[in-house]
């Protein structure tokens, strides 16, 4: 069974982004919800509509699906975060930043409604999972972090 922590969100945001940015509850406000979770062109006799305009709804209408879950106290699933490695056999292994396997938009959610932790099960960089749960202060050298600029 894999272990499920509570990772700090501030911390989570400044390392990480879904990969359709992170929103605003003002970014969801006048979608609609999609509770849905298999994308309306994925399903079997659909013609695909990729227009990002399409995606992006989608996108922003889970978000605020995961909004309402958290708003009426529900409990969502971990997300999964797992960290980057780059290389190959014959070179050594370059560690980078922890990026979100599953789970994007309910990590948007808690990030939108200002949630101080999400839950997550977490693979790789034991350091780096120890400063997002907030054991660690500061960031140094071994958690190989690229922090990004806030928004």
């Amino acid at each position: 069974m894999t272990q499920v922590h509570k990772v700090r969100c501030d911390r989570l945001r400044q390392v990480t982004r879904p990969f359709f940015g992170w929103v605003t509850l003002e970014d969801i406000r006048y979608v609609r919800t999609v509770s849905d979770y298999v994308q309306p062109w994925n399903r079997p006799g659909n013609r695909p509509d990729t227009k990002p305009e399409v995606l992006r709804q989608w996108d922003l209408g889970r978000v605020r699906f995961f909004v309402e879950e958290l708003r009426h106290g529900r409990k969502l699933d971990p997300i999964h975060i797992e960290t980057t490695v780059h290389g190959s056999i014959s070179s050594p292994a370059i560690w980078g930043n922890p990026i979100i396997e599953d789970g994007h938009h309910r990590a948007a959610a808690a990030v939108a409604l200002g949630e101080q932790y999400i839950r997550v099960s977490f693979g790789g960089l034991i350091s780096q999972r120890d400063w997002l749960t907030g054991k660690r202060r500061r960031v140094d050298d071994s958690m190989c972090l690229t922090m990004f600029a806030s928004e």
